[in-house]
């Protein structure tokens, strides 16, 4: 059974709008986002990814198609109609320093409160909820300025889900994050997708995370758009076309980016275990050296463990080495 779409586009462009001129970035685009899916949207600087999520969220008016939300037009939306439908975390870092952690989520509840903003109990019981799912329980009445960068993303994640929207829209929630938040952040909307039942948005760098956690992707260059499972588009060599002519590199068996070097000549290796051989070929990519598909007419290195590494050179000659730091010492002075 296929998950409800809510949000789909036809034909549509995107760009600005400058005295009448149109400047379209991107045209004939069409996706669709589903409940229940982490979508991360993933492209080089330049690309139009806040562009296309300002338009999504009705921030940014599109050029020419339609974008439809839960089966309305987004254009036929009011602003009380949008604000219960989607819920948004922009790049910038939050201005709320002076305010609780339940304060702040309970901004969520705006759109339902009324002019004086007063809480039902229903309110503080589904603010409560909010906070508990994204794990800030204990910090309830922290004050925001007390937080860490990645406990400040959680107490905003909490607000939009306190929303009720069914879509969810984030510009890069985890540029200010170290490595450990990024991924507790990204496992925490996988979580949110699938258990709150949420469509949602995730404008990224971090492709590595996105293509474990994210259950569709965007691939967003100056080409288009174009939309698939992490699997389908690394196999399809999609992924090496997201930073083309960059002097960059994909590796679709690990998932990740590294530069592309240029190797004066080639070594045959062999190890014991794979992640000995990955961390030998990294070490001697440094240095310049490439992998060898053969043995014959090339050295050898043979990685027994990591305090046992063998070399043979092309003369026949064997040297053995104690650790990484001493094998490219020597290499080095090859």
């Amino acid at each position: 059974m296929e998950k409800e779409i809510i949000v789909s586009a036809q034909n549509l462009s995107i760009g600005y709008r400058n005295k009448g001129e149109n400047t379209p970035i991107h045209t004939n685009l069409d996706f669709t986002l589903r409940r229940g899916e982490l979508t991360s949207l993933l492209g080089p600087n330049g690309a139009g990814k806040s562009t296309l999520m300002r338009s999504i969220s009705h921030l940014q008016p599109t050029l020419s198609g339609t974008i439809t939300l839960s089966g309305k037009e987004l254009s036929n939306y009011n602003e009380k109609e949008l604000s219960r439908t989607i819920g948004i975390i922009l790049t910038d870092k939050t201005q709320t320093g002076g305010l609780t952690v339940n304060e702040l989520v309970a901004l969520g509840r705006q759109p339902y409160t009324g002019f004086f903003g007063r809480l039902s109990k229903q309110d503080k019981v589904k603010i409560d909820s909010s906070i508990q799912a994204v794990g800030l329980s204990s910090k309830k009445e922290a004050y925001m300025a007390e937080l860490s960068d990645g406990e400040r993303q959680k107490a905003m994640i909490a607000k939009t889900l306190v929303q009720e929207c069914p879509l969810i829209l984030l510009d890069e929630p985890t540029a200010f994050l170290d490595a450990a938040s990024r991924i507790e952040i990204t496992q925490l909307l996988h979580e949110i997708a699938q258990k709150e039942n949420r469509a949602i948005l995730l404008s990224t760098h971090d492709i590595e995370q996105a293509l474990v956690l994210s259950d569709k992707i965007w691939l967003l260059t100056q080409q288009g758009l174009t939309c698939g499972t992490p699997e389908d588009l690394v196999l399809n060599h999609q992924m090496d076309t997201l930073f083309e002519g960059k002097n960059v590199r994909f590796d679709k068996q690990r998932g990740s980016f590294s530069p592309t070097l240029g190797y004066q000549k080639q070594f045959f290796v062999t190890a014991s275990e794979e992640s000995l051989l990955h961390w030998g070929v990294n070490a001697i990519n440094r240095l310049g050296i490439g992998q060898a598909s053969t043995p014959q007419g090339h050295p050898q290195l043979q990685f027994l463990d990591k305090n046992r590494i063998l070399y043979k050179g092309e003369d026949g000659k064997e040297t053995t080495f104690t650790s990484f730091e001493e094998m490219t010492k020597t290499l080095a002075e090859f």
